[in-house]
């Protein structure tokens, strides 16, 4: 069992404002910071009014990516300073296997800034090869 959110790319997502974008208002998507390193910043709305915001970073473990679908995997929480502040999330990135439901292969990692972006998300049976 775990916790995915899906995670699109789109690199014109960092200069589109607003809802009439096209863009779903409720997915993370990648931003290619850094094509060396294959670095990529995860921006989301934050608020239902305000822009995308910057909420992480995702690097994929070879080469580049550029097709999905992907989701990001809760992994666990960095409670760096052990306050009760919000914390950031570990999280693998995931690629959806074709024709093959519920089932990923990883990709990547990455750090979601807040840990509360999971506080809604449903537990689903994933399986990970």
């Amino acid at each position: 069992m775990g916790q995915v959110t899906p995670v699109g790319r789109s690199d014109y997502a960092l200069f589109i404002e607003g809802k009439k974008s096209g863009l779903d208002c409720s997915m993370i998507y990648l931003i290619d910071i850094d094509k060396h390193t294959s670095c990529y910043a995860l921006l989301a709305y934050t608020k239902s009014d305000g822009p995308r915001e910057k909420i992480g970073w995702a690097v994929f473990d070879e080469g580049d990516h550029v097709d999905g679908p992907f989701v990001a995997a809760y992994v666990s929480e960095n409670n760096v300073d052990n306050s009760k502040k919000s914390n950031s999330a570990n999280v693998i990135i995931l690629k959806a296997l074709q024709d093959q439901s519920g089932q990923f292969e990883r990709v990547g990692l990455g750090e979601i800034i807040t840990s509360e972006w999971f506080d809604n998300v449903p537990e689903e049976s994933i399986r990970i090869y």
